[in-house]
């Protein structure tokens, strides 16, 4: 069965590499991604263009980059972990490494925070990774009613 992992932000190098470090190394593993705060809160509730769970599925775990356009990435980690339908859903945070960054993201309820800085062969690495703790995971989450995103902190 495949696993739905959504990659949150980054730069504009970023998403790219992960995308092929994903598609070469975690071939089980269907890599979504979104780059705006706005996004990143419509995809995870399945709202607006992400209403269909057949094209957009609930992502068994997620990737947040702390550059998240028109947002912080901290801000959507506490969006995330705030939803009764989505905050069982773990989220590795790609960090440059701040420490400040680092300790808010575990005090919001990260699973893990990773260096985003990596060369190709540490991304393909990052990917099989999450293939496998992927499919550790509860299989699919049931379909849930929609995430109500107007109460975003």
């Amino acid at each position: 069965m495949d696993s739905t992992v959504l990659l949150i932000g980054g730069t504009l190098d970023e998403p790219s590499r992960l995308k092929f470090a994903f598609s070469s190394a975690a071939p089980s593993v269907s890599l979504r991604m979104v780059q705006t705060a706005r996004e990143s809160q419509a995809y995870p509730s399945g709202i607006d263009a992400y209403a269909d769970r057949a094209g957009y599925p609930i992502p068994r775990l997620i990737l947040l980059d702390l550059d998240v356009a028109q947002r912080s990435g901290l801000e959507v980690l506490q969006w995330v972990k705030t939803k009764p339908g989505l905050r069982q859903i773990p989220v590795i945070v790609l960090t440059s490494g701040e420490s400040s960054d680092v300790e808010q993201a575990y005090a919001l309820g990260a699973s893990s925070c990773l260096l985003k800085s990596m060369n190709q062969e540490a991304a393909q690495d990052l990917a099989k990774g999450m293939e496998a703790y992927a499919a550790l995971l509860t299989p699919e989450y049931p379909a849930r009613a929609r995430v109500d995103t107007q109460s975003a902190s």
